[in-house]
């Protein structure tokens, strides 16, 4: 659990890495953006691998455009340790210049073009160090202003698997005061001939020590449910979880109602999922206690 809170910290300092070069752009290469992708590259791969063993380099071939109409960052790579993990074709940036005047850092728009990201084993990252030298990290602190992005899309994204391609495409609303949020308005994700999750309304918050998700309705193959869950990072333990669905299609086996799946406020590594269903006319419940120190050990 340690370690998909360590990576999203990881990708909020990605984030904030883009915003901060941007915000090097505007006050000094208003005209030129072309003339320091190198300084670009070399200043967000610097401040993502901030005391993490692991290497990640960005490679942009080309920046078009200007600050009226948008800029282009045309033909991007980022490597992990010499290893090709994400390309995307253009990644197109417009941001409201006049917002600056009031210390506020705005987009109207941000869009990723035909992203692809090759299959990404986790391993690849050492957190040894980041888990150790970044519990202080604070969000609060981190920048002095406000950060407002009015539209995050994501386009014709594809996701490479040894079995499957999974693509995938959405439209978010980010802010940042002090606490990053996350509104999305739509997130899809299909193979190729099958759709696997679709959701309208969701948000994810995370701010000094929390982190939730909110999804009050999502449908993931042709079942409708929905999703909340709440974590304490600085005390190591769920706050709250439920996953909940109406109805689930087994298939040639019937269908089972009224399913939910709850985590108590509870402290990792022990914690228990009281679980729940109708089938037929009978009401099924039962606990599950798991330990994650023994999954992690194979047991």
């Amino acid at each position: 659990m340690q370690r998909i809170f360590n990576l999203f910290k990881w990708f909020s300092r990605l984030l904030l890495a883009g915003v901060v070069i941007l915000i090097i752009t505007i006050i000094v290469f208003l005209n030129k953006p072309s003339l320091f992708i190198d300084d670009i590259e070399a200043i967000a791969s610097n401040f993502i691998n901030q005391n993490l063993n692991s290497t990640l380099q960005i490679d942009v071939s080309t920046i078009d455009g200007n600050f009226v109409s948008g800029f282009y960052a045309k033909n991007s790579n980022i490597y992990l340790n010499s290893n090709l993990i994400t390309n995307i074709d253009s990644v197109y940036v417009n941001p409201n210049i006049s917002d600056l005047f009031f210390l506020n850092i705005s987009f109207s728009n941000i869009s990723f073009i035909n992203p692809e990201i090759h299959q990404l084993n986790l391993n690849q990252i050492d957190f040894t160090d980041y888990d150790n030298n970044s519990s202080n990290f604070n969000l609060i602190n981190a920048l002095p202003f406000d950060i407002i992005i009015d539209n995050l899309s994501i386009d014709n994204g594809i996701y490479h698997t040894e079995v499957h391609n999974y693509h995938f495409d959405g439209k978010l609303k980010c802010d940042y005061k002090g606490i990053i949020n996350v509104v999305v308005e739509t997130f899809n994700i299909a193979t190729d001939n099958k759709k696997i999750f679709s959701s309208n309304n969701g948000s994810i918050t995370f701010q000094e020590k929390d982190f939730s998700l909110d999804f009050p309705k999502f449908i993931i193959l042709g079942n409708s449910g929905s999703f909340t869950f709440g974590y304490d990072m600085h005390q190591n333990k769920f706050n709250y979880s439920k996953l909940k669905f109406n109805k689930i299609d087994m298939g040639k086996y019937g269908i089972i109602e009224n399913v939910i799946m709850d985590i108590p406020e509870s402290s990792i590594p022990i914690f228990n999922i009281l679980n729940s269903f109708n089938y037929g006319s009978n009401e099924f419940n039962s606990i599950i206690e798991l330990n994650i120190n023994e999954l992690k050990n194979g047991h």
